[in-house]
């Protein structure tokens, strides 16, 4: 007997799309990979986390999502990763991410997977430059306020710093979320100084080198969906 074709679920499409959706093109929201990770301060591999997560979003089935009773696979669709020049340095880096998010977020509500998080800056440059400035909720260990990165001016580590010093967000809507390390006081104090607010949870970058079993890509994916059909379902639910 022929096994039944089960081409209503993502992962027997066999494609490399977030929850198998189609390719970008007029859908309202997408999803793009930022392969980069140039700026880490040890370990690399994190440029291969917007694949991972993406092949993990596959497991989730239909996609339907149980919290949000509306469906996002014609709303969504995968631009694949940005076009990026991993032996350039950072500066030439920032600056193709931020006229690649710039373009997409012109035309679409926009998810960026990364990546380590010196992609954030860019993207933040890119939002504010049609927004202005926005809220920001932050999930991670470290704050991210140094002032260099070991004397160089662009790193992984100081871009709440200037995101604040260049007025990208606003102090008094950013919330911090899960700090685990303690860091010098000046640090710590920082963000609080300017009016944010720290609580406690753990989110951080995804490097499937150490990602035993996918279960960070796992986790990294549902959050994903859930934002994504949330935002759906405030919009046209």
């Amino acid at each position: 007997m022929k096994p039944a074709a089960h081409d209503g679920f993502p992962y027997a499409l066999n494609v490399n799309r977030f929850i198998g959706a189609a390719p970008l093109s007029g859908q309202a929201f997408t999803v793009v990979g930022v392969p980069w990770d140039g700026a880490v301060t040890h370990r690399p591999g994190a440029r291969f986390g917007p694949q991972a997560i993406r092949r993990a979003s596959l497991m989730l089935c239909d996609a339907a999502h149980p919290l949000f009773n509306v469906s996002a696979q014609a709303l969504l669709g995968g631009a694949g990763d940005m076009h990026l020049s991993n032996a350039a340095g950072l500066a030439v880096a920032r600056d193709q991410i931020r006229a690649q998010a710039g373009a997409l977020i012109a035309r679409h509500h926009t998810v960026f997977l990364g990546g380590d998080h010196f992609i954030t800056l860019a993207v933040l440059q890119a939002m504010h430059a049609q927004h202005g400035p926005v809220a920001m909720v932050h999930f991670d260990a470290h704050c991210d306020t140094w002032q260099d990165h070991f004397g160089e001016p662009l790193g992984h580590g100081i871009w709440t710093y200037e995101a604040i010093k260049q007025g990208l967000v606003l102090p008094q809507k950013t919330v911090h979320i899960g700090l685990r390390s303690g860091g010098r006081r000046e640090a710590r104090g920082y963000v609080q100084s300017q009016g944010g607010l720290i609580i406690g949870m753990d989110c951080v970058e995804v490097a499937p080198a150490y990602d035993h079993a996918e279960l960070t890509a796992n986790a990294a994916a549902t959050l994903v969906w859930t934002y994504l059909f949330a935002q759906v379902a405030k919009r046209f639910g």
